[in-house]
């Protein structure tokens, strides 16, 4: 059956006839791994994943009457790649379609009991869900692949790759920007930024920007400030984002008020940002408050409600909810004197520093240093050899 679909391939695809005759011979010689690099290279030539009216192969046949017939035999993690991509070629028109077939390969019994292709495939799974609006399928499919993850003894980068992308296609649908962010950054951490093309690259830098925003527990940026994706934005429609996290990255109210008119029309192109501008304003500010006492040295940080009403631009009576309300997102941690008004700080979330930052600490390191060689030369001086001695 195989042979003979390979047969009329060589009628089919007269512009693939090399791809096509490397297939015969690996299946004739039942050499499994070499096969499974030829349908690779054949399921992604240009010639052959055409639309089929206009000269491409049918890869959906190529499954049924060729991939299928010897599945068993080959690895299954590059098994289920191959099925996946023939299911985003754009071939299968029908999005749900893409789902069922999908779905009839999770359920193949070497592919069940084996875990990494079944993360994968499940995880193809969850995305297609995700285009077709079934949030609840793509729920339960991400649990089964979670579970997968749990009990495998070792998964490898690509496989977390495709499984922390689909839990961002997922979040990233039910906008909720603060898990989408962290599974993002996850899906970046096992994957070659190399791998991206640049608009994808692009968009996925400006999705995690506005997650990054928008997200309700996010107020440490430097793990995406730091990440190799937001080279990816300049000289992109999306270079503003890498402006705007720059200034709530440092805390910079007055750059924030400035921008707000500066890049008004790229702000309004992100509906999400327009309706939450209000929540966007007091992130920053503490976010102001933060940036505030990590540039005060440890020994002196307490600050007045008028330093922080200065800095952090917010009325005199709403500095006490401000800080409050950092207390409580457990940002900072301190004591709060209202009779003095006055604000006590032990400590400030730890941050990804960026480079003003770093010389920051590096001014203070300096004066620290001085304020040990002052002590020194006290007790070199100014001690009695009697204290010495005792």
């Amino acid at each position: 059956m195989a042979e003979q679909y390979l047969e009329s391939l060589l009628v089919k695809a007269p512009a693939s006839i090399e791809l096509v005759n490397g297939l015969h011979e690996y299946h004739r010689k039942r050499l499994w791994h070499q096969l499974t690099s030829q349908m690779v290279k054949f399921i992604t030539d240009a010639n052959v994943k055409r639309p089929v009216a206009a000269g491409g192969v049918d890869l959906l046949e190529f499954y049924q009457e060729f991939v299928s017939t010897f599945a068993i035999k080959l690895n299954q993690l590059y098994f289920v790649q191959i099925a996946i991509a023939i299911a985003n070629s754009g071939q299968i028109e029908d999005k749900q379609s893409r789902v069922d077939f999908l779905e009839s390969v999770s359920e193949l019994p070497k592919v069940v009991s084996h875990s990494e292709a079944t993360i994968v495939v499940k995880s193809a799974i969850v995305e297609n869900c995700v285009v077709v609006g079934d949030l609840t399928k793509a729920k339960e499919r991400l649990v089964e692949a979670q579970a997968s993850v749990d009990e495998a003894t070792s998964v490898s980068s690509p496989v977390y790759s495709a499984f922390y992308r689909a839990w961002a296609a997922f979040y990233d649908e039910k906008k909720e920007y603060a898990n989408f962010y962290q599974s993002a950054l996850k899906y970046l951490g096992y994957t070659k930024i190399e791998s991206l093309g640049s608009e994808e690259a692009s968009s996925l830098a400006l999705k995690l920007g506005v997650a990054a925003l928008l997200g309700k527990d996010v107020y440490n940026f430097g793990d995406l400030m730091e990440h190799e994706v937001l080279t990816k934005l300049p000289g992109t429609p999306n270079e503003w984002m890498l402006q705007v996290l720059q200034t709530f990255n440092s805390g910079d109210i007055s750059a924030w008020k400035e921008q707000q008119n500066s890049l008004s029309q790229q702000l309004n192109s992100q509906p999400a940002l327009v309706k939450e501008h209000l929540m966007l304003d007091k992130k920053i500010a503490i976010l102001a408050l933060m940036e505030m006492v990590f540039a005060k040295p440890s020994h002196d940080r307490t600050v007045t409600f008028d330093q922080i009403a200065k800095q952090t631009q917010v009325a005199a009576n709403d500095v006490e909810f401000l800080v409050m309300h950092a207390l409580a997102m457990k940002l900072i941690q301190g004591s709060i004197d209202q009779v003095n008004s006055k604000v006590e700080i032990t400590w400030v979330q730890p941050r990804i520093l960026s480079l003003p930052q770093i010389q920051n600490v590096g001014e203070r390191l300096g004066e620290w240093q001085g304020n040990v060689k002052g002590a020194l030369s006290l007790m070199e001086n100014e001690l009695t050899p009697e204290l010495i001695g005792a």
